[in-house]
């Protein structure tokens, strides 16, 4: 196949209409032929624009406002005092000492292996 007959299949061959037949004789023909290979890259690179009809463009979105979101207001709470309804009861220092005896005698067990 000669460059002539290349190039003007090319476009088809862009466009995946090109016959089996005529893709292997295209790529048989760009393995030994670095001008043709140059003319198919700028075929490539330089999109075709007189095919393009302006229905099968596609539209330039428009920006969507975004609403602006306003931070909840931080309330300051008074810290609270230490009064004496906040005293640890006996039934409290008893789970306490409970706690307590479990940690030290899951760590003895621990300790020992």
């Amino acid at each position: 196949m000669d460059c002539r007959a290349v190039k003007e299949i090319i476009p088809a061959y862009l466009a995946n209409a090109a016959t089996l037949d005529e893709v292997a004789k295209i790529e048989a023909h760009l393995s030994v032929c670095q001008e043709c290979r140059l003319y198919l890259g700028k075929m490539i690179d330089e999109p075709v624009k007189a095919d393009l009809k302006p229905e099968s463009r596609v539209p330039t979105p428009t920006p969507v406002p975004v609403p602006a979101v306003k931070a909840p207001p931080i309330v300051k709470t008074k810290a609270k005092s230490k009064s004496v309804d906040d005293a640890l009861t006996p039934l409290d220092y008893g789970a306490l000492i409970v706690g307590i005896m479990i940690l030290g005698f899951l760590l003895f067990l621990f300790a020992k292996k």
